[in-house]
C-alpha cells in the first residue's frame, strides 16, 4: 500500500471496528465494512483542501459505528463529533505538512482512551518512535514527530 493516500482515511475506522470485534466485542463484519466504506468517503487531499484530516474522521466514524448514530440523533452525534474534533486538533497542534502516519497513531491513541471512558478494552502498544516508513516521507517532521525514531519523546 502506497505511503500517503485516502486508502488511510478508511483504515483508522476499520481498525478501531475489528479491534473491537477482535476483541469479544459484538460487531459484526458489516460493520467492519461499514467503517472502511465511509472512511474511504473522504477524499484524498481532506487535510489541506478541506480541513479534515481522514484518519481524524475514523474516530468519529467509529463512533458513528458503536453508536448507531445518525443526523438525526442527539448525544450520539454529539460524541461522534467531539471525538472527531479531539483527533483533529490533536494532528493540527503537531503541526506540519500530511504524515498519515503520524494522523493515524495520534488518532489511534485517542480512540483507546475515548472507548475506556465507554468502556471498552482495547490492548495499548508503545506507538512513541515506532514510525518504519518515515524515509518514505519527503514531507516527514523528522525529531518534531512524536512517533519518529529520533523523536525527542521517543
Amino acid at each position: 500500500m502506497p505511503f500517503h493516500g485516502p486508502w488511510h482515511h478508511g483504515l483508522v475506522a476499520d481498525i478501531l471496528i475489528a479491534s473491537l470485534k477482535n476483541s469479544g466485542y459484538d460487531f459484526s463484519e458489516a460493520d467492519i465494512k461499514e467503517a472502511l466504506k465511509r472512511g474511504l468517503m473522504v477524499p484524498a487531499g481532506g487535510c489541506g483542501f478541506l480541513g479534515i484530516c481522514g484518519a481524524g474522521a475514523g474516530i468519529g466514524i467509529a463512533m458513528s459505528i458503536i453508536s448507531k448514530s445518525t443526523p438525526f440523533h442527539d448525544e450520539e452525534r454529539t460524541k461522534a463529533l467531539e471525538s472527531a474534533s479531539e483527533a483533529i486538533r490533536r494532528i493540527a497542534r503537531l503541526g506540519g505538512p500530511r504524515c498519515c502516519t503520524l494522523s493515524t497513531y495520534t488518532t489511534l491513541n485517542l480512540a483507546i482512551m475515548e472507548l475506556k471512558k465507554m468502556g471498552y478494552e482495547l490492548p495499548k502498544s508503545k506507538v512513541t518512535g515506532r514510525c518504519k516508513g518515515y524515509q518514505l516521507n519527503d514531507q516527514c517532521h523528522g525529531s518534531k514527530c512524536p512517533y519518529h525514531p529520533r523523536s525527542k519523546s521517543g
